[in-house]
């Protein structure tokens, strides 16, 4: 099982993520989606969600809400019509990553 990281945060701690997979980093913290760089992104995003599992992989919710929508984007592209895939989301309340499953 991979966790796929929409976007590196320098300093945040996601080893409570390690539980449900190995960690991939989509687009480390350095980047800032401009004009200039965004077809970038979303051909980077494809290429590293091209081997997505929706049946055991996980997408984790991080960063930049313009690089979520595109990882977003392009699995919509990827999956199948009425599959499922599952996001991680930290329930900062019970303080540990959550699964919720989107699509169906």
């Amino acid at each position: 099982m991979t966790v796929y990281v929409t976007q590196e945060l320098k300093g945040r701690d996601l080893s409570g993520a390690l539980s449900f997979g190995e960690l991939e980093v989509l687009v480390r913290a350095n980047v800032a989606v401009t004009d200039q760089s965004v077809n970038e992104i979303i051909a980077d995003m494809y290429d590293s969600l091209d081997d997505f599992n929706p049946k055991k992989d996980f997408l984790l919710l991080s960063g930049d809400p313009v690089i979520i929508g595109i990882a977003f984007m392009a699995l919509g592209y990827i999956w199948d019509e009425g599959e499922t895939f599952k996001i991680l989301r930290w329930d900062r309340i019970e303080e540990r990553y959550i699964s919720i499953t989107i699509g169906g």
